[in-house]
């Protein structure tokens, strides 16, 4: 399976003499080895994927991708770290180490990966070359497009830390002009990169193609037939999506949903990212849009990418509140940071009760994203209160493909 595997498939096979227990801790070893890492999260009732990058497919089989992601006869940063023993288990260790930040929004294969990173705006192959039968070879890193020079100090240092982990090293034989070893050891910026450009922590995701990206984000719970019948809501819901999309269709626009978008094993999370980067997102705002985790993740991550202007916010987003009225009252929108600050107080008492040791990383990412919604919600509410709120299919057809921009509440309504 090119590298992929889930617990039930080692249940199965390799570790049936082994009870949970063991089989929970032989994995958490490989993980923290660099032997495998986790490529997708559980979610419904589909298993976590893991991906062991000894067994990942040759270079060959995505060679496309890699060709696509940097053009090596335009501009680009590249860095060559010779080994005189290069042993396999570095670019392992960096595939384990990048592909538990990057998950699904990389592509990996035996010898390297390929990934963008959305702060520097960045693409980034990473591989080793090694001759056949050979001891000696290199780590090559290229980076191209938005602050590449900062990505590549970045992945360099990556690269130094797990080479030094094993005892291995290397010199630098080749490299852009400028770089040295200390850039990475010390993980000083360039002359031409400021701190300003230096992003925190890495923020990996599938590359935008290229045009205008417009997405819908709503609470959609069930769309079967079956329900769609019985439920009212649910009926106008897709009713007033499947008018949506249809008008844009007419218009030679695609609205990317998440139903027609997410197959078996796709990443929910990796999609939620893509919506908060679109140029253009209509939000279906409900009462129970507002106590779902996952359409608050969007919503967040919209305001998130417009870094919490309002105008650039209000300028991606056209709001439309027909399924049901929403109180825009100052007292209302509390309410809505109070109902997550409650969800976020339980889960802290939940996470003290049950002991930091035992905590899985991600119930602390999502106690983090849960404390965001109480600190942000009341703060989105208020932008959008102050915009008309449109309240039938036709004015909001209107609004979003015809007018650039959202209409202050105290002019005219259309």
């Amino acid at each position: 399976m090119d590298g992929r595997f889930t617990k039930s498939m080692l249940k199965a096979t390799v570790w049936r003499n082994h009870n949970g227990t063991e089989q929970e801790l032989l994995l958490s070893m490989m993980i923290s080895c660099g032997i495998c890492f986790q490529h997708r999260e559980p979610r419904n009732e589909e298993p976590a994927v893991y991906f062991a990058p000894e067994l990942l497919p040759d270079r060959t089989k995505l060679a496309s991708k890699i060709d696509a992601a940097l053009d090596r006869n335009a501009p680009h940063e590249h860095v060559a770290f010779h080994y005189p023993l290069l042993h396999p288990g570095l670019i392992r260790a960096i595939i384990s180490r990048l592909g538990q930040q990057a998950r699904d929004a990389a592509d990996y294969w035996r010898a390297g990966l390929v990934l963008f990173e959305a702060k520097t705006r960045a693409h980034a192959v990473i591989e080793s070359v090694q001759p056949k039968d050979a001891w000696a070879g290199a780590l090559e890193l290229r980076t191209q497009g938005g602050q590449a020079a900062t990505l590549l100090r970045e992945l360099g240092a990556v690269v130094l830390k797990e080479a030094e982990h094993l005892g291995l090293k290397g010199e630098i034989r080749s490299a852009s002009p400028g770089w040295s070893a200390t850039e990475f050891h010390d993980k000083q910026p360039r002359a031409d990169v400021t701190p300003s450009e230096v992003p925190p922590s890495p923020d990996y995701e599938r590359p935008r193609a290229p045009g205008a990206e417009w997405y819908i984000s709503y609470a959609w719970g069930s769309n079967t037939p079956e329900i769609i019948k019985a439920d009212p809501e649910a009926a106008r819901r897709h009713d007033a999506v499947n008018t949506l999309c249809a008008e844009a269709e007419s218009r030679f626009i695609t609205i990317r949903r998440d139903i027609n978008e997410l197959g078996f094993g796709d990443s929910i999370t990796a999609f939620m990212k893509r919506i908060g980067a679109a140029d253009r997102v209509i939000v279906l705002l409900s009462e129970k849009y507002l106590q779902s985790a996952f359409c608050m993740y969007e919503l967040f991550e919209i305001w998130r990418h417009s870094r919490g202007d309002t105008e650039n916010f209000l300028g991606r987003v056209r709001l439309f509140s027909l399924l049901e009225p929403i109180e825009w009252k100052i007292t209302h929108r509390h309410r809505r940071a109070i109902y997550w600050g409650k969800e976020r107080d339980e889960l802290r008492q939940s996470i003290k009760e049950l002991g930091i040791e035992a905590l899985p990383l991600s119930d602390l990412k999502e106690f983090q994203l849960i404390n965001e919604y109480y600190q942000h919600v009341a703060e989105i509410l208020a932008a959008f209160s102050d915009i008309v709120r449109y309240t039938t299919i036709e004015q909001l057809v209107s609004h979003c493909f015809d007018d650039p921009s959202p209409t202050p509440q105290n002019q005219s309504k259309p």
